[in-house]
Parts: structure tokens; sequence; C-alpha cells
């Protein structure tokens, strides 16, 4: 592995770190879990957590009218930035996080 891409896995995963202190007092938090450059996020929904939950429309459609593609499964949003992904564009991302997780 390159210098270049070690550096910026590891300026992912301090920038997730960090992500992760700031949202995990949200109430619609239920979890977060970081694995490396990759942030699991779980939306509190109560008892609804079928997969015909209408969440996962809500998220996607939320997210991708904001120009970001993000995988949500039911309650959970993955984020899995590529390893040259800027600090510029995880911080829109993280925002956009933020701002759903009040709308939402």
């Amino acid at each position: 592995m390159q210098k270049e891409t070690l550096a910026n896995i590891k300026r992912i995963e301090a920038k997730h770190a960090a992500f992760l202190l700031e949202i995990k007092a949200y109430p619609k938090v239920k979890a977060v879990r970081q694995t490396g450059t990759i942030i699991a996020i779980e939306w509190e929904t109560g008892n609804e957590t079928s997969y015909l939950s209408n969440l996962r429309n809500l998220l996607y459609s939320y997210f991708l009218e904001k120009g970001i593609i993000l995988r949500p499964l039911v309650n959970i949003i993955y984020i899995l930035p590529p390893d040259i992904i800027s600090d510029e564009d995880l911080d829109y991302i993280y925002e956009a996080i933020k701002s759903a997780l009040v709308e939402i």
C-alpha cells in the first residue's frame, strides 16, 4: 500500500471517529459504529425496524436530493467513502446526516 493511501485511510478514520463522538448524543441515533473507514449509523425507530418501514426510502431520497448516495438498510445508513475523498466532501456528508437527524 502506498504511503499516500495509508495517510488518507488514517485521515478518514480520524474524521469518522470525531463525527461519531459528535452525533452519538442525537436523540434519533440509536447506535453508531465504526470499523476503519466505514461508519454505520442506526436511526432510532421505536419498534419499527422491518423491511417494510418507509424510513429507508425517506433517507435515500433525502440524501440523493443533496447529491449523496448512501446505503440505507431499513434504519441504518453506512458511509463507505473512497480513500481519495476530500475533507470538504466528508464534512458535507456529515452535515447532511446531522440535518437528516433533525428533519426526518
